[in-house]
């Protein structure tokens, strides 16, 4: 009687507020799988154990996730929206920042947007380590966590979530700050070695100045940009104005 006149309000439901509810309920899903995955790893993330966590019958979660795979995927897409989202802020701020100030050079002022979003990557461990976790997870496995049939309809939308760093590349290149390259093949180079670099974080707890992270990534940075084109001095002044915009 009870699930037959919870079937019934759902059907009375205005479109909107099933809509509503939907979402919220979605969300508390994928909340709780992030906070199983982070706490205890994949292995961990059942269906099964899912529902026991939510209070819900096992049978219930399909109707918002037909598999695990699914899921794991919904929780990626969370996590890289809000990656993207810190990027976006990062950006406009550099944009702010630079327009409030007096005499900055224009290959400065065109490649601090781009260093700044960097700079959203290199602290989101600091600033999100549940996310930080998961991804350095999904890019450190050797083995695809996800099935190829459930990942490939959806590479491209959470491609497009980054489309502005090639972009900050392209727009570095026309202010004078860079030469000229293959946008997407830096962001891919620049990720690689940045998450190798992050990987390393472990290492600070020792104390020692030849495995401290942060001139590590300052050290890679400079390679990186300098051989990209930049000047040394405008790398240093953009550097030194996105570190201090994070």
């Amino acid at each position: 009687m009870i699930h037959f006149m919870a079937v019934v309000h759902e059907v009375s439901e205005a479109p909107g507020t099933r809509a509503k509810r939907r979402a919220e309920t979605t969300e508390r899903i994928v909340q709780t799988a992030l906070r199983v995955v982070t706490e205890e790893g994949f292995d961990a993330l059942t269906m099964k154990r899912l529902a026991d966590e939510l209070g819900y019958a096992a049978g219930a979660l399909y109707r918002y996730y037909p598999s695990k795979d699914e899921l794991l995927l919904a929780v990626q897409r969370r996590v890289l929206e809000a990656l993207a989202a810190d990027l976006g802020e990062a950006e406009r701020g550099a944009r702010a920042a630079i327009t409030r100030g007096r005499s900055v050079p224009a290959p400065v002022a065109a490649l601090t947007p781009l260093l700044a979003a960097v700079r959203a990557f290199v602290t989101l461990p600091e600033r999100r380590p549940a996310h930080w976790l998961l991804l350095a997870r999904w890019m450190g496995d050797p083995e695809p966590l996800v099935a190829t049939e459930v990942a490939a309809p959806v590479l491209a939308s959470l491609l497009a979530l980054f489309a502005q760093v090639p972009v900050l590349f392209e727009e570095a290149v026309a202010g004078g700050a860079l030469a000229a390259g293959d946008g997407a093949r830096r962001v891919l180079a620049l990720q690689a070695a940045l998450h190798g670099a992050l990987a390393l974080r472990k290492l600070d707890r020792f104390g020692l100045d030849a495995l401290r992270q942060e001139p590590l990534i300052d050290e890679l940075c400079r390679a990186l940009f300098v051989g990209w084109g930049a000047t040394d001095e405008t790398f240093a002044d953009a550097w030194r104005r996105a570190k201090k915009l994070a």
